[in-house]
């Protein structure tokens, strides 16, 4: 799975009508599948990563 600039890929699924799916987690429980997934549907993500509400600081 490669990494690619956001802008160049939001570009090309505009130019080619479709969306690219983004996956907000606050842990990595999920990271597995989500990323499994996206590889067998050949399909682009962006995951966006931020900590828990219930963590402490």
């Amino acid at each position: 799975m490669p990494l690619l600039d956001m802008r160049d890929m939001l570009h090309h699924a505009y130019q080619n009508n479709y969306a690219i799916g983004g996956f907000g987690l606050a842990n990595l429980d999920f990271l597995e599948a989500i990323i499994a997934a996206a590889e067998l549907c050949r399909s682009p993500i962006t995951l966006n990563l931020f900590r828990s509400a219930s963590r402490p600081t």
